[in-house]
Parts: structure tokens; sequence; C-alpha cells
């Protein structure tokens, strides 16, 4: 599911292993630029594991970030380790909520973004705001009572975010990429939806930051 490399020229992937749902766990992956595996860990936990995947930690370790299924529950599940891949903490947060994109923060934490679904305006875009430790910080549906797309999130130079995802306006022919400016509390400063031709189905990728600030 993802791949990264650390400060040192070595790679993690991050995946999930198993052949029923419940035994489903994740399985992180360390290996040097010449492909000799260093270590490899499986984390067992309750439930189905899914959407693995890794970001190299400033501090040091990694943190994996995906979504963990028991009955109708979908809860983003973090698990933060060491170098080694030794479990620090993990933490289940949440409710019907699929993590798509995660990254960390200049104060150190976590921001981490994808969809969310409920019974009233459908799936929405979804992000989520942690503390270096998992505490939840905040956590905000960015939509329309439609049912809209995933999002992915980016920090910006001045510890603002800039969004990017799919939001519907009922129309079975039209959806459009949505983007929007948030504040360090997640909330909408500026946003804009920008509608095609066709229908957009999601944003296939992640914002991409240049150097000069543009987007």
């Amino acid at each position: 599911n993802s791949l990264a490399q650390d400060n040192e020229g070595n790679f993690l992937a991050a995946c999930q292993k198993g052949v029923t749902a419940e035994e489903t766990d994740y399985l992180l992956i360390k290996f040097s630029a010449t492909g000799e595996v260093l270590w490899s860990k499986e984390y067992a936990h309750a439930g189905m594991e899914n959407h693995a995947q890794v970001v190299v930690c400033e501090e040091g370790g990694y943190l994996l970030v995906g979504v963990t299924v028991t009955g109708n529950s979908y809860q983003t599940y973090l698990i933060r380790t060491d170098d080694f891949g030794e479990v620090m903490w993990e933490r289940e947060i949440g409710d019907v909520a699929i993590p798509l994109y995660a990254e960390q923060t200049q104060d150190n934490g976590f921001i981490i973004s994808g969809y969310h679904y409920n019974t009233t305006t459908g799936y929405d875009m979804y992000v989520l705001k942690t503390d270096a430790e998992g505490i939840v910080e905040w956590e905000n549906t960015y939509g329309t009572d439609e049912s809209d797309g995933g999002s992915a999130v980016i920090q910006l130079a001045n510890g603002n975010y800039a969004l990017i995802g799919r939001i519907d306006n009922g129309s079975d022919t039209k959806s459009g990429l949505y983007f929007a400016n948030l504040n360090a509390m997640g909330e909408v400063i500026l946003d804009k939806t920008y509608f095609g031709s066709n229908k957009i189905y999601g944003h296939a990728g992640i914002p991409h930051l240049k150097a000069n600030g543009e987007i």
C-alpha cells in the first residue's frame, strides 16, 4: 500500500497480510537500497486492517496509518513505532472513516485525510489532526448534502493546509474537483470547485506544493 524512504536511505514498505478478514493485520518491512531486508514486523490486532500507510517521522521512528474494521465500525487506526518497528503507542479513532493520506506536521503531530460516511450526507471529505501522541486535536468533514468524495491534505509553510477532493452537485453527470485552504484548526479560509466537461471520480493523488508556494 505504501512505500517511503527514511533519512538514512533505507526504505519502508507498509501493507496488510492475512488469509481471511479476521486474520488481516498490518505488516511493516524495512529494507536497504540494495533490497536487503533489515527487519519485518507484523502487528496483530482484532478485526480487519486495511489501507496501511507509513509516515517517516522527523524525530525517528514511523507512523502506520490505516483502518481497522470490526462489524460495521470503521475506525482510523494508528501505530507509532521506534526505528526498529517496536510499538510505542497505538490509537483507534472515530467511526466510519477511511484514511487515504497522512503526513507529519510542523508541530510533530499528524494530519490524516480521506473520507467519512454518515446516513445524513453520505460520503464527505474528512480531515483528522492529532498531536505527536496521536491524541485528537480536531476533526472535520467537508462537502455537501450529496455524496462527495475523499480528500488529501498537505500542510503549507505558513501552518495552514491545502485540501483537494471531490464534490458532487447532485447531478448524475457532474462532479467537480474541490480545493480548499484551511487554517490551523481546519476551518475553511477559501474554497473553489472546478467543474469540467466530465464527471470527476477522484483526485488520483496528493496536492503538489511548488517551490514558489503555488499548489
